[in-house]
């Protein structure tokens, strides 16, 4: 079997069973935001800024600081704000109504599939990448590092949550994804199938049904 070089990896983490323990949240409660800032930038100051933000405002926060994350940085917020080492996120991403993120190749991508508005603050590789392909096909707040302060994240994330365009460009891009893979895979079963193919076009993971392009 070929491997791959993993020297280039700052830091690995054992592999984890899929976990049962997922945010079960009614559905007429206050919008759930998503925040995690990966397993390598999960000990940067800018989390207690950007979780302290989002705590102020009349939501319901799930943050993720990974498996060597400090709960310390993150002592003392209200009620509304659950702290977690680890989140399953494809258990969970349905409930999520918008994802604060450093735009990390996998949370960027899996929210997107998803059709979730994200609120994107890039620090470094191909996170500036990620957060700019996100602004400009419009699914995507992004805050430059020297931008993030808990003003600015406030007034993003009441965008992502009050303005509807977010979540129909992430859709759009998550359903024109997911499309790709579809027409793919039924080429492969219409040639088995001695020309015979066909079926159900991709809907978006959110729920809601995006406009023709």
């Amino acid at each position: 079997m070929p491997s791959v070089p993993l020297g280039h990896i700052p830091r690995t983490q054992p592999l984890r069973p899929a976990s049962s323990r997922a945010e079960r949240a009614p559905g007429d409660g206050p919008p759930l935001v998503y925040l995690t800032l990966g397993t390598v930038q999960n000990r940067a100051p800018v989390l207690p800024v950007v979780a302290s933000a989002l705590a102020s405002m009349p939501i319901r926060v799930l943050v993720a600081i990974g498996p060597d994350g400090d709960p310390g940085q993150l002592a003392g917020l209200s009620d509304n704000v659950r702290v977690e080492t680890w989140v399953d996120q494809a258990e969970v991403i349905e409930q999520w109504a918008v994802v604060v993120s450093h735009a990390g190749s996998d949370t960027f991508l899996g929210a997107l599939a998803a059709g979730r508005p994200q609120l994107c603050l890039p620090m470094a590789a191909d996170q500036f990448r990620n957060a700019e392909g996100g602004r400009r096909a419009g699914a995507v707040l992004v805050l430059e590092p020297d931008e993030v302060r808990p003003e600015s994240i406030t007034r993003a994330v009441t965008r992502l949550l009050t303005e509807q365009s977010f979540t129909v460009h992430a859709c759009l891009l998550g359903v024109r994804g997911l499309s790709s893979a579809h027409h793919r895979v039924t080429a492969q079963f219409a040639r088995r199938r001695d020309g015979r193919g066909g079926g159900d076009p991709p809907t978006c993971r959110s729920g809601r049904v995006p406009p023709r392009a």
